[in-house]
């Protein structure tokens, strides 16, 4: 999770700074921190947007990862408490 959340907070900091029309305001360190969690998070306060194809391009990538992070923590804990019912049951 949190790597998820560095690495993206790097790539839109990279992206405010190279493309400095990306987002709805210019990235700090911090502002790009924010931004990478409240999009991992999905709460999204809407006061940061990305507004070129290729930041929106990456928010989307994040988005897909974190769906890909929720369902594989689902599946674990599902295939887990599947374990434990059956190690019950003996």
């Amino acid at each position: 999770f949190w790597l998820l959340v560095i690495v993206f907070s790097i790539i839109y900091m990279s992206l405010s700074t190279a493309l400095p029309l990306s987002f709805s305001e210019q990235l700090t360190n911090v502002g790009a921190l924010y931004y990478a969690v409240s999009i991992l998070t999905t709460v999204g306060f809407g006061d940061i947007s990305a507004i070129s194809d290729v930041a929106r391009l990456v928010v989307v990538l994040q988005m897909l990862l974190g769906l890909l992070l929720l369902g594989a923590v689902v599946g674990l804990f599902t295939r887990v408490g599947k374990r434990a019912a059956a190690a019950q049951k003996l």
